[in-house]
């Protein structure tokens, strides 16, 4: 949800101006799911706990920052890129 996020920042906060609240909320969810692990209520503890590895969670959030980092940096690039094209098409 940071790549998500990193995208409508510049709306602002509120979703009804197309701004970040909605992935932000989720994105904040989501980490808290990952930190806390799974309750009484999930599918983990029907399964007692089988798939549930310690290693799990920081593997997960290594792997999705990084994945998330790559996703925001190609993003910002790739503005750069059509801004400088504007810019250049708007010296011609």
């Amino acid at each position: 949800m940071t790549g998500a996020s990193a995208v409508t920042w510049p709306n602002g906060f509120f979703a009804q101006k197309g701004g970040f609240e909605l992935s932000g909320v989720l994105g904040a969810a989501s980490l808290a799911l990952a930190v806390l692990g799974p309750g009484r209520y999930s599918f983990d503890h029907v399964l007692r706990n089988v798939l549930n590895r310690p290693w799990m969670v920081p593997t997960a959030l290594a792997v999705v920052g990084r994945g998330t980092a790559l996703v925001v940096h190609r993003r910002d690039r790739r503005v750069e890129r059509l801004s400088e094209q504007k810019a250049d098409s708007h010296t011609d």
